[in-house]
This record gives structure tokens, sequence and C-alpha cells, in this order.
């Protein structure tokens, strides 16, 4: 008789509604996600360690944004058996530390609240508005150095993926045949100085005020990949540490899909093999307490679309947690709330 398969949650999810997958041709609807969960196709019937896992659960990581329809989703995942969590992603960052991303996870009615909140409401229009103003910069600089042409329009802009379009197309573009892929052209905006900063909320703000008042869970995701402005180079491990002590956060994800990245890798000279001993040397950390608090290691594929080049989904039979792990996270949560109420 074969073993049950695992029953796992993958909490780092991504579809087209993350606004830099929106021109990828082979990024998701939250419902083809989810119908690519039940199919099984890209998600399920993979193995762990030699045994069979099968998705239950995600969460839907939009970067800087909440669907409106967030809540039709999650029903709509409930009919096809998958629980589906809420969550936003944001881009953070510190007046030292850059791309600090944090997993709000929007469990119970916390939907509601955060999209009545004020505050939290101006972070999001915040990031958003920061990347539409980045966009118009390079496009402005792409075209006066005389790399687009002038005569393309640079209206609804709003994600550099779009730009990279621009670069690739010789029909608009005057190094148009000089890039084989978005990547490649990502590489030469950030190496020929087109690559503008924007305004991201910040972390401090995000972690100590905003979260706690609202009595948000959030988790640091891709913490090793946090760049350092003072050294010029990627946070060290002691530096790391001490931010995630000092941010405080519910969680943190253990599992790095980090290999797919090129840069990072080359930077740090990564193999697979050192990678999975981050992994192990985080997960007992954070279980060993290690003056870190009650943080929680979780998993999540950072799953961003399908395809031959695709960094997350042959990974999401490892970057996971047990469904019976994720209802101990869900216990933990409605503990707290009930105890910052009563406070």
């Amino acid at each position: 008789m074969a073993e049950k398969p695992i029953e796992i949650a993958d909490l780092h999810i991504h579809s087209r509604e993350s606004m830099e997958n929106r021109e990828e041709e082979t990024s998701k609807t939250q419902k083809e996600v989810i119908d690519d969960i039940v199919g099984p196709r890209e998600f399920t019937r993979q193995t762990y360690q030699g045994q069979e896992v099968v998705v239950k659960a995600i969460a839907f990581t939009e970067h800087d944004t909440i669907t409106e329809d967030i809540k039709e989703v999650v029903e709509y995942g409930a009919k096809r058996g998958i629980q589906v969590i809420p969550a936003v992603e944001l881009d953070c960052n510190t007046n030292r530390f850059e791309e600090i991303h944090i997993n709000i996870l929007l469990f119970g009615n916390l939907v509601d609240i955060v999209l009545e909140d004020e505050e939290f409401k101006a972070e999001l229009a915040k990031v958003n508005t920061g990347r539409r103003k980045t966009c118009e910069i390079m496009m402005s600089e792409l075209k006066r150095h005389g790399v687009i042409k002038s005569d393309v329009s640079s209206e609804g802009i709003r994600s550099k993926p779009e730009i990279y379009k621009i670069l690739r197309d010789p029909s608009k573009s005057m190094i148009g045949d000089k890039f084989s892929s978005d990547s490649d052209a990502k590489i030469w905006t950030k190496r020929d100085g087109y690559d503008f900063k924007r305004d991201k909320p910040n972390a401090h703000f995000i972690a100590h005020q905003l979260a706690k008042r609202l009595g948000l869970p959030f988790s640091i995701e891709h913490s090793r990949m946090i760049f350092d402005k003072q050294t010029k180079t990627y946070i060290s491990n002691r530096d790391r540490k001490e931010l995630i002590k000092y941010l405080s956060p519910w969680a943190i994800q253990v599992y790095y899909p980090y290999i797919f990245n090129r840069k990072f890798r080359n930077a740090l000279d990564l193999t697979k093999e050192k990678q999975t001993e981050w992994e192990e040397e985080d997960s007992q950390w954070l279980t060993s307490g290690s003056g870190t608090g009650i943080i929680n290691p979780i998993g999540g594929s950072d799953f961003h679309k399908t395809g031959k080049n695709s960094r997350n989904a042959n990974r999401v039979a490892e970057a996971f947690i047990t469904m019976d792990y994720l209802i101990q996270l869900e216990r933990e949560f409605y503990k707290r709330m009930r105890k910052k109420k009563s406070s």
C-alpha cells in the first residue's frame, strides 16, 4: 500500500497580479495557479526525500498589492480544496539596508483591517507611486541618450519588465538585437546606470509601528540577499541576524531559491550545496531559539512563472511547511490576537 502524500503549504507564491509578472507570458492568474495545484501539473505530485507531496494551502504574496477580488479567490480555492491565505509582499529598506522583503500574512479578517487602514494604504500607494516615477525617469533617460526611439510612448508603463521588453524590441530600441532575454536587458540597465532607485516603505516602520498596531503576522524573505549600502555588498551573516532580531518578525523564510539569481550567485560563488547548508543552518538557528525570541522557520517556493527557465516551480516540493505546522501557526496567530485585544 502506497504511503499517503504529505500535505503541504506554500506560503510564498506570485501570480500575474504582481506588477513585474504582468508582461510575462508564462505567469498565471491566481485562479490558474489554483487550477494547476489541483491539476496535477506544476505544483503537485512531486516528491520530497522519496515521499510524495501534495499542496493543500498557499499564500498569494503579490508584490506591494492586495487584489480587489482576493475574497473571491479564497472562495474559489475552497471549492477546489485549496486553502488560500491572502498576503502581500512589501519591498522595504532602511537607511543602510536595501531589498528587505516582508511578507504579511492576512489571516482571519486582516484583509478588511488593512484595506480600511489609512497608514497601510499610504504605504502601498508610496511604493506603487515610486515604481511608476522610477519607470518614467528610466524611459526619459533611455530616450535622452538615444537608446529608445523618441516616438515610443511611455504612457502607462508601471514596471521595469515593461521597459526591458521595449529595450529588446528592434522597432523601438536602437540596441534591440543586443539582448536574448529580459534578464540580459535588466543586467545591462544596471551596468550602464539606468536602473534608478525608487521610494520604498521603511522596514522599521512596517515592523515596529504598522504591524504591531494592527497585529499583522509577518515574515522576512530572502534575508541573505539584503544589500548593505554601507559596505556595497550583500549583508554579512552577523548583521543579518542582528537585523532579524531587531525587526522581530513572526517568521523567517529558511528556503532560498538564490541559486537561480545570477548576480547573487556570482557575487558569492554560490553553489547548491552551500545554499543547502544555509537552509539547514537557519532552521537550526531559529528552532533552537538562539536569542531570536519566537520566530517560526517557514518555507515558500517564491513561484513567479512556469517555463523552462523558471527558478521556482522545481522547488515547490522542497520549500514548504506541512499542513499540521500551518495549523499550529494559525493557532499562534489567533492566540496573539486574543492577547492583544485583552491588553
